[in-house]
């Protein structure tokens, strides 16, 4: 079990910037007070199953944009909702538009 991933940058070494649209997906996975949300979670931030690994499979969107990248994820976050607090993360997903 992960605990405390902070944010990480994915830019390191790229050409940061240069997206015509940036997108955020956000997950949310359960009740902090649960063991399971977190397991979940940790599949969705590292390993194939990780929501970056999914999301940069087919980098042009079946050739609808010129490529895609993600470039932040904000590690391990505490959403509020009406009544509870949930665990989830949030990924912003570059996009460079064809011409």
């Amino acid at each position: 079990m992960v605990r405390g991933i902070d944010e990480t940058d994915y830019r390191v070494g790229m050409n940061a910037g240069g997206a015509d649209l940036q997108v955020i997906v956000e997950t949310l996975v359960g009740n902090t007070t649960d063991i399971g949300p977190q397991v979940v979670l940790d599949t969705m931030l590292f390993g194939d199953t990780a929501v970056k690994t999914l999301l940069e499979t087919d980098k042009t969107l079946g050739g609808a944009v010129e490529d895609l990248y993600v470039s932040r994820m904000s590690g391990v976050k505490v959403f509020t909702l009406p009544h509870k607090r949930v665990l989830g993360a949030e990924w912003v997903v570059e996009i460079v538009l064809t011409d």
